[in-house]
């Protein structure tokens, strides 16, 4: 006979949630906060803003370092959505 378990609940974490998450990480200077990195981290949360329909642009945080394929290019910080009640 099979035993059962008792299931933990699904948790879900919100989008703003995230977005203010990985904005923290893309302002990150430390060794390890790489432009491979960051660029990981601009994948993952565009992907999440956009399945969600609340992609709402982004800023670099110094324009003068902003060339593509540079670390620069990839420290921005996202905009939280505003969301219609």
């Amino acid at each position: 006979m099979l035993k059962r378990t008792k299931m933990s609940k699904r948790k879900t974490i919100g989008v703003v949630e995230m977005i203010e998450y990985a904005n923290s990480q893309l302002r990150r200077t430390d060794a390890d906060a790489t432009k491979e990195f960051k660029e990981g981290i601009c994948v993952m949360i565009e992907k999440i803003m956009f399945k969600t329909d609340c992609y709402s642009g982004f800023h670099f945080l110094n324009n003068n370092d902003c060339e593509i394929r540079t670390l620069g290019h990839a420290s921005r910080k996202y905009y939280t959505p505003l969301f219609k009640k």
